[in-house]
């Protein structure tokens, strides 16, 4: 009897040539690269929602700072040797909804005491955007800029008319600046020669998201060069930069 005949099993790369090996190849990176280019874009929305709902926050929040002290906070409080201890994200805790935080915070210490860093652990959502899914440290992405003719001058609290198209916070990428710590941008460090802060270039890759009393705002991302700079600074200092950004 006649022993039936097996069938030759080559490898499965054998039978595969190298056409459709590499067509293959080209298929899976396509599919990696859409779900890559799927999930940043997911990323960048949820970038774009946070921002607008962290400063829609905090600009309502000063907004009812003011009804209730008749001013902005001041960007800082000093001690009696005129040292800055505390900062406006501070002062408008209560108006963000953050009663016992700003409870246990004491004003009659620094903001680096012992106390008040363990105070400061316990972050507002509010002033963090995350950028980075890796960050963990409390350093805030929304801060003032100061400076002469700016709505924050300094120690001392200013009152914003209803039309007042300045500037009050706009929000950093890297600011390496605690919450509760006195410190923000000051206005110098924003100009053409400077070409603005860095974490203000690397915010407007995607455009600079900011805020007035009254209104968001988002500069377009063009705005990195010597004339939008100065259209910046006249934003935060008159309001003349929004009114040609708006073309009036």
């Amino acid at each position: 009897m006649q022993r039936p005949v097996q069938p030759t099993v080559r490898p499965l790369f054998s039978r595969i040539s190298l056409v459709e090996l590499c067509g293959v190849v080209i298929i899976f990176a396509g599919v990696l690269g859409a779900i890559f280019w799927v999930a940043h874009g997911n990323r960048e929305a949820t970038l774009d929602r946070m921002s607008v709902r962290n400063l829609h926050s905090i600009r309502i929040a000063l907004q009812a700072y003011q009804q209730q002290n008749g001013t902005l906070p001041p960007a800082y409080v000093c001690d009696a040797s005129g040292v800055p201890c505390h900062s406006w994200r501070v002062l408008i805790l209560p108006q963000l909804g953050y009663f016992d935080l700003y409870r246990r915070y004491r004003f009659s210490e620094p903001w680096n005491s012992s106390h008040n860093l363990i105070v400061a652990a316990d972050m507002p959502v509010e002033y963090r955007c995350q950028f980075d899914p890796r960050e963990t440290d409390n350093h805030t992405h929304y801060l003032a800029v100061v400076g002469a003719g700016t709505v924050w001058p300094g120690a001392v609290a200013t009152r914003v008319a209803a039309d007042d198209q300045r500037i009050v916070v706009l929000q950093m990428a890297s600011s390496n600046i605690l919450w509760s710590e006195p410190a923000d941008l000051p206005l110098a460090s924003i100009t053409p020669e400077r070409q603005a802060a860095p974490g203000l270039v690397v915010e407007r890759r995607r455009g600079l998201p900011l805020a007035t009393l009254n209104r968001l705002i988002i500069l377009p991302p063009e705005a990195t060069d010597d004339t939008s700079t100065r259209q910046l600074r006249e934003m935060l200092t008159d309001g003349r930069g929004i009114q040609r950004l708006q073309g009036n």
